[in-house]
């Protein structure tokens, strides 16, 4: 018996902001292999055999992936808790800068009939989904939108009445100023009420940017941190800070190999540089 036919893996020529994508699929990929999970994301794996794609370019240190699981991991149980909460109510979720994240299969059994989930991209990054990622079946729907956050368009098509969870992982440092502020604006204006998850950077971060292998190999531009997230709340009225992580001090850093739970111990305690990276929860 012949062997079967394999697929042509596919290629990319994602560059900038785009190309940051991947350091983050190749995170959960990287999870995948180890035999202590922090995310378990085995549709990872899935797409990366699917690429054809020089991931070591990306330079991704064994924390820098457990990191950014762990952030993927929070944004997971604060989503989770929204659609607890508001289990007798229809509700949205509003996955903005999806990528090839797999956050609605990983979640879809938490996911009633009320829940309708929709991802979104920019055009290139979704056409790219559609042939690497299987539509998650939820049976409350769900909808892949092709569009950039800062278009305004594709947001005066949701209902605006349905409580929203809006989660955007690893964009607002790539916004300029007024692109994130705007965004968060008219994503509050528009639905009545909701919660906002993402993370945010410092301005030490972006300032040191040149240092960084991701904006090197990539060529994508940080634009936007801050170092007070109370300063949102004057964006929308009634825009609340709910909670923030930090990086350096999360509650999953057990999770940890003990050398990186080491180094991160060591950089909650110092003064500044403890607060360089925060996962945000605001409600309205």
């Amino acid at each position: 018996m012949s062997d079967p036919v394999k697929k042509p893996k596919m290629k990319l020529d994602f560059t900038g902001v785009q190309e940051t994508l991947l350091a983050t699929l190749y995170s959960r990929w990287y999870d995948f292999q180890l035999p202590k999970l922090i995310l378990g994301d085995k549709h990872a794996v899935e797409i990366v055999d699917q690429l054809d794609y020089d991931f070591t370019k990306l330079r991704m240190r064994p924390g820098t992936c457990a990191s950014l699981c762990l952030r993927a991991r929070t944004f997971d149980r604060w989503t989770s808790e929204f659609l607890d909460a508001h289990g007798d109510q229809d509700v949205t979720v509003l996955h903005l800068a999806a990528g090839f994240d797999t956050r609605a299969l990983r979640l879809q059994d938490n996911c009633g009939s009320n829940v309708h989930w929709i991802d979104l991209d920019v055009p290139d990054v979704v056409d790219m989904r559609r042939k690497l990622i299987p539509e998650p079946q939820l049976p409350g729907g769900y909808e892949l939108i092709a569009a950039s956050v800062t278009d305004n368009d594709w947001l005066t098509s949701l209902p605006p009445h349905r409580p929203t969870v809006v989660v955007f992982e690893g964009l607002s440092c790539y916004l300029k100023p007024e692109e994130m502020r705007s965004m968060v604006e008219r994503v509050t204006g528009h639905f009545k009420t909701g919660q906002l998850l993402f993370d945010a950077v410092a301005w030490i971060i972006i300032s040191c940017q040149n240092l960084m292998s991701i904006t090197r190999t990539t060529g994508a531009v940080l634009s936007w941190g801050t170092d007070d997230p109370h300063e949102l709340e004057a964006w929308h009225e009634g825009l609340k800070l709910k909670d923030i992580e930090l990086m350096s001090d999360n509650k999953d850093n057990k999770d940890l190999s003990p050398k990186l739970q080491w180094i991160l111990w060591f950089v909650a305690h110092m003064p500044y540089f403890r607060y360089v990276g925060r996962h945000l929860r605001y409600e309205w």
